[in-house]
């Protein structure tokens, strides 16, 4: 039953209770002014004492309900068990200052007290305890939850603040375990975040902050982009100083970006903090954490084609000669509407190193030498990434890089390839490069040397495949359009590309591409260490 319903019972039963009694003081009261002549204002004082008298005792009584509410700490709490917990709800506060709830080991954590917040609860399974904190400083235990055995979560809380003085609202805090994303919050108008974890010893807490507007000590207006990361185990406060950071122009604002560098190395957490690469092209970044650059798709309005341009690509005037981490993460839903420039990618002309990351979702278009990742990969390495998402432009285009004249390994494209000349689904020319252990699966459409794998071929190919559509008027192969140097221990799908012949390279059916036939069919690769076959699927990095 409900605690409403219970209310009502006991007003209704104490009140009943209180109503006949008073009836029978004032009949009793009669009877002893008739036999004994009391004085009827004394009498009327007496009654009126007892009657505020029984109202106390019945306020008492009528409030006194047990768990729910404590004879001092007047608050009221709704608590409904979930999957992994259980919510407390606030449904009304007199006098309650602060609430925290005591897990089984001792642990406690404070949370919101206004009426209408919600707090989730999570741990092993026990008894917990909620304490309410007086304006007076007193507590007191107002109830005892339970989580069950099916509801319950091996966890440990971490908490902190976000803070560039004020204290910053609305950025992204997550906690990663092993590389894996397992807890995120988003902090509070005090800057406050809440995290749990399995162990606060092996978590790593990583916050990022996305164009948060204030006013400084100085009365300046500041639009601040920062990231940071931190051991749970440790301090898991972040102090911004934007007097660190530097100005940085933006889709036409002026940005102040604040990045965190540990061991030589810039850490990049957020798309501000990535396009601001271009200030310093010669130096060390890793990612720290998934990037979301869909906003891309807003940037840089062109008032002149009524269009927004999108993404700047890092280095499109001279060479990035640093290097780029992904270290396993993502840049999704990058856009880039360029098609009167060269050079455009992500990255869009690399001397330097890029591995371990990833660009997803992508809409990538340029003119000359146009790549999802790299536009031009200048004597660099390529390693371990990939690209999803359509790329086009007209004269030498690729799913991932556009010219290679460096190296390209482990790498892999499955977008949807356009241009005129020089056009291939993972790279649109390989001037005096090598490709090694890579793929590519999208469709490839152009008009002049166009390829599966690779448009034109003007170094070293190897250990690669292709899958996808091509089309194109001359110089046309399932696999490389034009060979002028080497490909060896390379295939692709006669049935899925359309394309029975290829300058260079082993042509084979779908069926023996696919599952174990792989490894039987596909010599020279390197099941062993590199690749690993997959039923009903080609050939997939391990």
């Amino acid at each position: 039953m409900g605690i409403i319903n219970i209310l009502f019972l006991r007003l209704y039963k104490y009140f009943t209770t209180f109503k006949h009694n008073i009836l029978l003081m004032i009949d009793k009261y009669r009877n002893k002014v008739e036999e004994k002549g009391v004085s009827p204002v004394i009498g009327v004082i007496l009654l009126v004492a007892v009657t505020v008298a029984l109202v106390a005792l019945a306020t008492v009584i009528v409030f006194d309900l047990g768990d729910d509410v404590s004879n001092t700490a007047d608050v009221t709490l709704d608590v409904s068990e979930t999957s992994d917990g259980v919510d407390i709800t606030v449904l009304r506060n007199e006098n309650v200052e602060e609430l925290r709830v005591i897990d089984p080991d001792g642990e406690d954590e404070s949370f919101d007290s206004s009426v209408g917040s919600t707090v989730h609860v999570q741990g092993e399974a026990g008894s917990y305890n909620i304490i309410a904190v007086l304006a007076d400083g007193s507590e007191e235990s107002i109830r005892t939850i339970t989580i069950s055995e099916d509801s319950a979560t091996e966890g440990e809380s971490v908490t902190g603040t976000v803070n560039v003085n004020p204290a910053i609202e609305g950025a992204t805090v997550e906690a990663y375990e092993n590389g894996e994303l397992v807890d995120s919050d988003i902090t509070n108008a005090d800057g406050e975040y809440t995290l749990t974890v399995s162990d606060r010893e092996q978590a790593e807490i990583i916050v990022s902050v996305e164009r948060f507007e204030y006013e400084d000590s100085d009365g300046n207006d500041v639009i601040l982009s920062a990231s940071g990361n931190a051991d749970a185990s440790g301090d898991t406060d972040f102090d911004f100083d934007a007097d660190t950071g530097e100005e940085v122009t933006i889709n036409g604002e002026t940005i102040t970006v604040v990045n965190q560098v540990e061991d030589g190395v810039t850490q990049i957490g957020n798309v501000d903090q990535l396009q601001a690469i271009n200030e310093d092209i010669s130096g060390d970044y890793k990612l720290i954490r998934d990037i979301d650059a869909s906003d891309t798709e807003n940037w840089n309005y062109n008032s002149t084609t009524d269009s927004y341009e999108g993404f700047d690509s890092i280095s499109d005037d001279d060479e990035f000669t640093g290097s780029l981490d992904g270290q396993g993460y993502e840049v999704s839903g990058l856009y880039i509407e360029r098609p009167a420039e060269n050079f455009v990618g992500l990255i869009g002309s690399n001397e330097g190193t890029v591995e371990n990351i990833g660009v997803v979702n992508a809409d990538v278009t340029g003119d000359e030498t146009v790549g999802g990742l790299v536009g031009e990969n200048v004597f660099g390495d390529i390693s371990e990434s990939y690209a999803t998402g359509d790329v086009t432009g007209e004269y030498r285009v690729g799913g991932l890089v556009g010219a290679n004249d460096g190296e390209v390994s482990e790498s892999y494209a499955t977008g949807d390839v356009t241009g005129d000349d020089f056009v291939g689904g993972l790279v649109g020319e390989n001037v005096f490069g090598d490709i090694s252990e890579s793929y590519a699966t999208g469709d490839v459409t152009g008009e002049d040397t166009v390829g599966g794998l690779v448009g034109s071929n003007g170094g070293i190919v190897s250990e690669s495949y292709a899958t996808g559509s091509v089309t194109g008027d001359d110089w046309v192969g399932g696999l490389v359009g034009d060979n002028l140097d080497t490909v060896i221990e390379s295939y692709w799908d006669t049935e899925t590309s359309g394309k029975d012949v290829s300058d260079g390279g082993t042509g084979l059916n779908t069926v023996d591409m696919q599952g174990d036939s792989a490894e039987d069919n596909m010599f020279g690769f390197d099941f062993a260490d590199t690749w690993v076959t997959v039923e009903g699927e080609y050939p997939k990095f391990q």
